[in-house]
């Protein structure tokens, strides 16, 4: 075979190559056109059914998935912020959901759901997404043990009287939890994690909810 052939088939070799790439990059693409919209919608029902389960039974008449809040939050702790879900009911604040990721888990990040009344007691958390160990840390789900139903009803302790818990449920700082034997370190990072945003919303809660939130506090009538 000469030199001249040669470079043909190779030049040949090279655009069918380039040809096949091209079209799978185009099949990718098509592909993720295609699905985007219901990965989305199944996304956001994801999100939504999440919130609801931190909200309990808490009364609210819009959106918490639309109604976001971004905090620019710089924890002391190893908390990664993503969004704070304001919860109203007639233009009134009746709870906010923190979206946050505990990072110093086991096997990685933690990522939380805390629902939170407006005065800053916990509703309930619920873990949405981690990678600890089968078994072992993954009893931080709901629906692995009743493990982290134990934050419900806790709040900060603090000089502010509203979220004084000495005479009501453990503040979550100074509150025994269970232990989840085998993962310490996953219930340190949960624990640590829920701590941190109650104190992040105690300072910033007036902020979350703007003006509003501010009335609705003061006001001896709301709900």
């Amino acid at each position: 075979m000469n030199k001249d052939a040669a470079s043909g088939d190779s030049g040949r070799s090279a655009r069918l190559l380039a040809g096949f790439v091209a079209a799978a990059v185009l099949c990718i693409v098509l592909t993720n056109y295609l699905t985007h919209p219901r990965a989305e919608a199944a996304r956001e029902r994801q999100m939504a059914n999440a919130l609801a389960s931190v909200l309990a039974d808490t009364p609210h008449d819009n959106q918490p998935t639309d109604d976001v809040f971004a905090p620019h939050a710089v924890s002391p702790g190893p908390v990664r912020w993503r969004a704070v879900h304001r919860v109203q009911l007639e233009g009134r604040p009746v709870a906010a959901v923190l979206d946050i990721e505990a990072l110093d888990g086991y096997s990685g990040g933690i990522g939380l759901l805390i629902g939170l009344t407006v005065e800053g007691r916990i509703i309930a958390v619920r873990v949405t997404e981690h990678r600890e160990t089968p078994g072992l840390g993954d009893r931080i789900e709901y629906r692995r043990s009743n493990w982290i139903e134990q934050f419900a009803g806790r709040s900060l302790a603090g000089p502010d009287p509203e979220l004084d818990a000495g005479s009501g449920p453990a503040s979550v700082a100074s509150a025994d939890f269970d232990a989840l034997s085998g993962a310490t370190i996953t219930a340190r990072a949960v624990v640590t994690a829920v701590n941190d945003g109650l104190i992040w919303f105690n300072e910033n809660r007036e902020q979350v909810f703007d003006n509003t939130a501010e009335q609705a506090m003061s006001d001896p009538g709301a709900s």
